[in-house]
């Protein structure tokens, strides 16, 4: 049995990076919406990637607190909306990464296709992401003990215990975006690599060419300095939900039970890495 000092170390953590990660979060959307020169397109993802850890730093921030409280047995209001939202914000975000993923590859593969390059266009992907978001992980509500109250980490989470509903979290919140964003930014690499080999060979044999080139280069570099900065926050988003893989999967492959702290330990990791994304976030973008 777990004692109270562990929790209330694990929590106080978890509560302060949660206020970190939010103010971060509110500094960030902030200056975007105030300073013209910072409404762009690829700044009107990163605000929603901001609003969507925002999100999830506040239940991450509610759960902490119920968890701190004497009675935490009995003091769990909305355990199921609170379970549901934490999945939510975990799904919003992965997704949250893809659509910067796909406008990446709108901007260096189809940039033929204007309108693909338009707000609009944009502003269709975050409404996708927020649809898929909040209506993927809707569908464990329908199965009966999916989102509980979890005694080992006193919270109110998507279980692990049900190997088929955790498997789906997992699999349609974390694996499926993560592969493709991978598949994407391992694309726009190897084309990067391609686009400078042609402009080398460009600049040596066709004057003519030359003006055109000197053009794309620092595009070329700027889309790649790009996803080098969302390959560093995708990397901190993994490093946090890899532990929730590896105990789903030890849960599905063994009889033999997980210590109890890896509960509480494991969502813990995905508040500090979320609060730690914002804050690399933040700084990238201020770069």
């Amino acid at each position: 049995m777990l004692t109270d000092l562990f929790f209330k170390i694990n929590f106080s953590i978890s509560i302060a990076a949660s206020i970190i990660g939010l103010i971060l979060s509110g500094i960030t959307i902030y200056i975007i919406s105030c300073k013209r020169e910072c409404r762009t397109v690829n700044n009107l993802l990163t605000s929603n990637t901001s609003l969507i850890c925002g999100v999830y730093l506040i239940f991450s921030l509610i759960s902490s607190v119920y968890g701190l409280e004497k009675n935490w047995a009995l003091t769990q209001p909305a355990c199921q909306f609170r379970a549901y939202g934490f999945v939510v914000s975990c799904t919003l975000l992965l997704y949250s990464h893809l659509i910067h993923a796909i406008s990446r590859l709108f901007f260096v593969v189809f940039y033929k296709h204007k309108y693909l390059l338009t707000w609009h266009t944009h502003w269709i992907m975050i409404i996708i992401n927020w649809l898929l978001g909040i209506l993927i992980p809707a569908i464990l509500l329908f199965i009966e003990g999916s989102y509980v109250y979890e005694e080992e980490s006193r919270l109110c989470t998507c279980t692990t215990k049900k190997i088929g509903t955790a498997m789906y979290g997992i699999t349609t919140a974390f694996i499926i975006p993560f592969n493709i964003v991978t598949i994407i930014y391992t694309t726009l690499v190897c084309r990067a690599r391609q686009s400078t080999r042609r402009i080398r060979v460009t600049q040596s044999t066709v004057t003519t060419v030359l003006t055109n080139t000197n053009v794309n280069i620092p595009n070329i570099k700027r889309e790649m300095i790009l996803v080098r900065n969302m390959s560093i926050l995708l990397s901190i988003i993994l490093c946090g939900g890899t532990p929730y893989l590896i105990l789903v999967l030890w849960q599905a492959t063994t009889k033999y039970h997980p210590p109890e702290s890896f509960y509480l330990l494991i969502i813990n990791s995905i508040s500090i890495c979320t609060a730690l994304m914002m804050f690399a976030l933040f700084n990238l973008n201020k770069q």
